[in-house]
């Protein structure tokens, strides 16, 4: 399964269910996507609808190479004062209670940094996240898993795109979301371009991809037009680059 982290897949992809025994209500947090503000906050609300207490612990994991065959997560050290941290890190919910969690980035970045942030009903606080030994102990164990994005302190949109493999290259330091491209038989204008829908995936600081070279079969055009959502601002914007 290619792995990617469009906000409406993991909508329905980030909750994790391990069963082994009897339902409970559990744990649930909301959003399960999220970007820091411009000084490195964000702000979750996890809440339960169990009729008894509930444990919860997280852990950090950064996420490397990120929507790629080579995508990896690697635990984070939260104590080290460094990357992302959440605060609480561990906490009680009482049966109906919310728990607004604060999450910090403590040092500024260069270019976009992805984390997934994973909230694990435990037995007690004092049970690590991911204590697989002690799993069986519960009902059913819940794990959310948060992805967090924290854009640099002066996000950049560059992309560039090679009319031989149809490829568009991040030369920026935030990922780009392609809402739409152009086929168009003049430049410098949109009349008679023939336009196709969005590019499924996020691209990234540093990677490459190939447009669908079958928006291109059979045209003749002068220009390719490029329009893209910048997620830091929630603003767009458009590019054109010549055959």
């Amino acid at each position: 399964m290619n792995r990617s982290h469009e906000y409406k897949i993991l909508a329905l992809v980030s909750l994790l269910a391990i069963f082994s025994g009897d339902t409970i209500a559990g744990v649930t947090i909301y959003p399960i996507a999220t970007k820091l503000d411009s000084h490195g906050n964000a702000q979750i609300n996890v809440f339960t609808n169990a009729d008894k207490t509930e444990f919860v612990k997280t852990l950090i994991k950064k996420i490397n190479n990120p929507g790629t065959a080579q995508e990896n997560e690697v635990v984070v050290n939260s104590t080290a004062g460094k990357g992302l941290m959440v605060a609480p890190a561990k906490f009680a919910l009482s049966p109906g209670a919310t728990r607004v969690i604060r999450l910090v980035n403590m040092q500024p970045v260069q270019t976009e940094t992805l984390y997934r942030v994973y909230f694990e009903s435990v037995n007690s606080l004092d049970q690590n996240a991911g204590q697989s030994e002690k799993q069986a102990n519960l009902g059913v164990n819940m794990i959310w898993g948060l992805l967090v994005s924290v854009p640099p302190a002066q996000p950049k949109i560059e992309f560039t795109y090679n009319p031989v493999n149809f490829q568009l290259a991040n030369t920026g330091n935030i990922h780009i979301k392609v809402s739409s491209i152009g086929i168009c038989p003049e430049v410098n204008t949109d009349a008679g371009c023939t336009w196709s829908k969005e590019v499924k995936k996020a691209i990234y600081p540093g990677q490459q991809r190939a447009l669908p070279a079958e928006i291109f079969n059979g045209k003749k055009y002068a220009a390719v037009r490029i329009k893209y959502t910048n997620w830091v601002d929630n603003t767009s914007g458009e590019k054109e680059f010549l055959k």
